[in-house]
């Protein structure tokens, strides 16, 4: 995986320890360890570390190889003792300890860490306070019903497998499984002693399949060291792909006796053409190589090969490790590459990009609200223009590293993730994502008296901001939440107004909810008792006084009453059952009192209108003192009415 990629280890050794012939255990197990062979250093440090006078540096030394040996369990456990000897001195090691209970999913432990860290650090950049946000989220987000169902591929063996490419039915993937029976001789993988596993090389595998495995090829696989991932063009006739190579940089030190040796194993990103036979050619080294400068790798092409991808701490960049992108020239060159900026790219590692179908990169970090060590994102885009970050959440991502996410479509595909319930070291996991459902509620409005619909009606819904117009079938549309009440409402010009209290199944077999509302025209004539809704008649909280929206409301009933100037009326309020009943009466009666004094002082003859207040007493629905309702039921018996008294 990407810890195969080192930026610039420097070590200085002693000239004088490597004259010895006889050199100490302490210095054995040192030199496996400044080789990356931690296999060997390992039980070196462990003898060394069961004395009763152990040193700070073998616990350190011991803590980090267990930690690039993935063994994160013994890591913490020696980070920890290396941290007790000395906690103030040493007190940089809680960055890593949290770190580590953070992979282990110890997001409580993890947290506190944190904290005391920055008790003696400063946080540059909010990376620490980063780390914690992920922690709260990771706890939220394994409480939430996932949405992909996950498989450990059969494909996976003990050792690290990971970095899944598709092209047609074909899967290409990165392996450190030694396949004897596949590989030409000339790209057997010999031991590498960081892992005590074969170097990593290039396979593929029909997807129904998934015995069906075959070497990528001699050409690509034939190197001293790791090979992969790797991805093709759109046509399948150029693939690009990633190898490790270690510069052989030895200068003198500025000290007398000592050497000051410089390694470093970046990687380096090539690719091969398929020649009219169909088989690959001689592969060559991407233009803006720079091994003994910094690390280029992780192709990734969009689907149109017009723009790649790939990783890189070269200079220039925001932290680490950057998705970087090259565009295609008319020549067929790639151009100079250039930042993906801070919608992707953080003061921390970005590294794995992958692209999907709908402009969609994939990609892995380390310096965004995650659940572990890398997390997989998700932004829409091209270039450098990104829509914001989103990360995939459990179970794709987990405490642990999970990257090399590749969409076969808009609801399946593959990621690798090195989660301890795989088979061993880092494995290929195959996803279903299940899409959410989108509910539907379809308004309707319709004339009562004739079935007919009608357009430009005004529909309002409680959760929605405004008024909506009725289409030319008197219908509109809106995005719900099952399992919850609503409030619908409808009203046009001098109809009626209706009004439905809705509650919506969570378990219903269709996604769009249907519902009718009907309005009555303006009568011939009133009749006495008649009653109506006076609709959008609002007042403030616990106040009657007219606002400026009620009057306008108001204004329509002075109208209707000069067009009709012997009618009577009575103008009730009423209210919801919460309060006293004594409050809603006296508040009812005051609301009533005063809409109708503000109609007199637009003109209408007092003796025409009478004030009553009803309080909770005339309720349209069971929501009475001490029952449990929605809001939506409550606002059902909130209403001013008018009733025809005399005509």
């Amino acid at each position: 995986m990407f810890r195969y990629y080192i930026t610039a280890l420097f070590l200085t050794v002693s000239a004088n320890s490597f004259a010895q012939e006889q050199q100490t255990y302490m210095q054995v197990a040192d030199k496996n360890f400044h080789k990356y062979n931690y296999t060997a250093a390992i039980p070196m440090y462990e003898r060394l570390a069961a004395k009763k006078k152990v040193s700070a540096d073998v616990l350190y030394k011991l803590a980090y190889s267990y930690d690039q040996m993935q063994n994160y369990e013994k890591a913490l456990e020696r980070y920890q003792a290396y941290y007790n000897k000395n906690c103030e001195k040493y007190s940089e090691t809680l960055l890593r300890i949290g770190d580590l209970q953070k992979t282990l999913q110890q997001y409580a432990q993890a947290k506190e860490s944190y904290k005391q860290y920055l008790t003696s650090h400063s946080d540059i950049g909010g990376t620490v306070n980063n780390r914690i946000r992920g922690c709260d989220s990771a706890i939220l987000w394994m409480k939430e019903e996932p949405r992909f169902t996950v498989t450990n591929m059969a494909i996976n063996t003990n050792v690290s497998d990971w970095g899944p490419s598709l092209f047609g039915n074909k899967l290409v993937f990165t392996s450190e499984d030694q396949k004897e029976a596949l590989l030409a001789s000339s790209t057997k993988k010999a031991e590498y002693g960081w892992t005590g596993n074969s170097y990593l090389r290039l396979y593929t595998v029909d997807t129904a399949n998934a015995t069906a495995v075959s070497d990528f090829g001699a050409l690509v696989n034939d190197h001293k060291s790791h090979v992969g991932p790797a991805v093709l063009s759109p046509d399948g006739q150029t693939v690009y792909f990633t190898v490790t190579n270690a510069s052989r940089t030895e200068v003198e030190g500025v000290k007398v006796n000592k050497r000051l040796f410089v390694r470093q194993q970046n990687l380096e990103l090539f690719y091969s053409k398929k020649d009219a036979n169909g088989a690959w050619q001689e592969p060559v080294s991407f233009h803006f190589n720079d091994v003994d400068q910094y690390s280029v790798g992780h192709a990734a092409i969009t689907r149109d090969g017009h723009v790649l991808y790939f990783a890189s701490d070269k200079p220039g960049g925001y932290g680490k490790t950057d998705i970087w992108y090259s565009l295609k020239k008319e020549d067929g060159k790639w151009g100079l590459p250039v930042n993906c900026g801070p919608e992707i790219n953080t003061a921390e590692d970005e590294a794995f990009p992958t692209v999907g179908a709908d402009k969609e990169l994939y990609f892995a970090s380390k310096g965004r609200a995650g659940m572990g060590g890398y997390d997989i994102f998700m932004s829409k885009g091209i270039m450098h223009y990104w829509t914001p970050s989103v990360n995939l959440k459990s179970p794709v991502n987990s405490g642990y590293d999970d990257f090399y996410f590749t969409a076969s479509n808009d609801t399946k595909g593959y990621f690798s993730s090195n989660r301890p319930t795989g088979k061993g070291s880092d494995d290929i996991y195959s996803y279903w994502y299940k899409k959410p459902r989108k509910f539907v509620l379809k308004a309707i409005v319709l004339n009562r008296n004739t079935n007919e619909p009608i357009p430009g009606a005004n529909i309002t819904l409680d959760v929605d901001n405004g008024k909506r117009r009725a289409n030319a079938q008197g219908a509109t549309f809106y995005p719900i939440q099952p399992g919850r009440g609503y409030a619908l409402s409808a009203s046009y010009s001098d109809y009626t107004q209706d009004n439905a209290s809705i509650d919506l199944s969570e378990n219903a077999a269709s996604d769009t909810f249907e519902h009718i509302l009907y309005l009555a025209p303006p009568a011939p004539a009133f009749e006495v008792g008649d009653v109506f809704v006076l609709e959008d008649l609002f007042y403030d909280l616990n106040k009657f006084n007219i606002r400026s929206d009620a009057a306008e409301v108001l204004n329509r009933l002075v109208a209707t009453l000069n067009k009709n100037p012997t009618l009577v009326i009575e103008l009730s309020s009423h209210t919801d059952s919460r309060a006293s009943d004594s409050y809603n009466m006296k508040l009812s009666h005051n609301r009533a009192k005063a809409a109708v004094e503000y109609l007199v002082s637009q003109g209408i003859d007092k003796s025409r209108l009478v004030a009553q207040g009803y309080g909770e007493t005339q309720l349209k629905n069971g929501c009475s003192n001490g029952t449990k309702c929605s809001e939506a039921e409550h606002q059902l018996n909130r209403r001013t009415e008018v009733k025809i008294l005399k005509k």
